[in-house]
């Protein structure tokens, strides 16, 4: 059994099916174990073993979550469990919403179908939305969607999303449905509309250890990843990722740090098959490859509009039709340079 962290208060195990079971019973167990709809006690909740808990309307009547808004300090443990919005849903909500000053941490828990989607309202984060602390350890978010930012994961500013061994994998932004990939797909946003991390955005602060972003597609910037706050990865890949405007794999548009990192195969329709930045970013790489992604017009590896790039000990090789376009050289990269468009900065929201 996962040790309970000393603040927790309280351990609830929610059986499959039967009494105080299944989707009914995890909404519960999560209120019983911080104290009310928006309590905020903290404690433990033990999920069925390999057990899925689909859920096939929201927690409240018209709303957006599947579960109970996240207002204590929860600690799901699911033992390869899954939670789900179920595929024959009528209507259609995120999985879970963690509050301000709140924390959610999921151990070995998928997080599967959720999808932000309703006329009229710009929605964001199709899995998850993270006001708080969100921590994932062994655990993936995967096939969720969302109309505006973050198909699989929003971080809002002041938040913190921790990943660790985790993965994101199949997540969509601005499409018309949740898992698939940008191509043969109808675009919901306008065109020039922003809709950027298809795996996660980031407004806050995020850290990736040992964690993989894969399959994600976003209809304008960050095909696996738009970064508009503080993000670190760490031996983690990026790969398969696919974005129709610029950074296939990457979008940053703030401060970022990639270590021991992998970012391969992505796709751009525009610029930064790869990696792109903004006029705001700072972005340090180091010890990395970047190989094998490609871009519709340039910057097959990198793009970047500032060039404020900093390369350390990291190969940037075989990607097509180059590798870094900037408006001043990359150091330790071979770099095309263009001069910077004015107002009409490629990767910038």
């Amino acid at each position: 059994m996962t040790p309970i962290p000393a603040q927790a208060q309280s351990t609830v195990f929610v059986p499959c099916v039967g009494a105080n079971g299944g989707s009914a019973g995890l909404a519960q167990a999560i209120i019983t174990v911080q104290g009310g709809v928006t309590g905020t006690d903290s404690g433990l909740i033990e999920l069925d073993e390999g057990c899925t808990y689909s859920f096939t309307d929201p927690f409240t009547p018209g709303g957006t979550n599947a579960l109970p808004t996240i207002t204590g300090k929860i600690v799901i443990h699911g033992k390869k469990a899954t939670i789900s919005r179920d595929a024959n849903a009528s209507t259609t909500f995120r999985i879970a919403e963690v509050g301000e000053n709140a924390s959610l941490t999921l151990i070995g828990v998928t997080i599967r179908g959720g999808a932000a989607f309703i006329d009229g309202v710009t929605l964001v984060g199709g899995g998850i939305i993270n006001r708080g602390t969100l921590s994932l350890k062994f655990s993936r978010i995967t096939h969720n969607s969302a109309q505006s930012e973050g198909g699989g994961i929003f971080g809002d500013r002041r938040s913190l999303t921790l990943l660790y061994r985790s993965a994101v994998t199949d997540n969509s932004v601005g499409f018309s449905r949740p898992s698939a990939t940008a191509r043969g797909l109808t675009a919901l946003r306008g065109e020039g509309e922003a809709a950027s991390g298809g795996g996660i955005l980031v407004l806050g602060t995020l850290k990736a250890i040992d964690s993989v972003f894969s399959g994600n597609s976003a209809l304008t910037f960050g095909g696996a990843i738009r970064n508009d706050g503080v993000a670190s990865l760490t031996d983690s890949t990026v790969t398969n990722n696919q974005a129709r405007s610029s950074g296939g794999g990457v979008s940053n548009a703030g401060t970022m740090e990639i270590k021991k990192g992998k970012i391969i195969r992505n796709r751009a329709t525009s610029s930064g098959g790869g990696f792109a930045d903004s006029t705001t970013s700072q972005t340090r790489i180091i010890d990395s490859l970047i190989t094998r992604n490609i871009a519709g017009e340039r910057g097959g590896g990198i793009f970047s509009v500032r060039g404020d790039i900093s390369l350390l000990r990291t190969s940037v090789i075989k990607n097509t039709p180059n590798e870094c376009v900037a408006p001043t050289p990359i150091p330790g990269c071979r770099t095309v340079l263009f001069p910077p468009r004015p107002g009409n900065p490629p990767a910038s929201r």
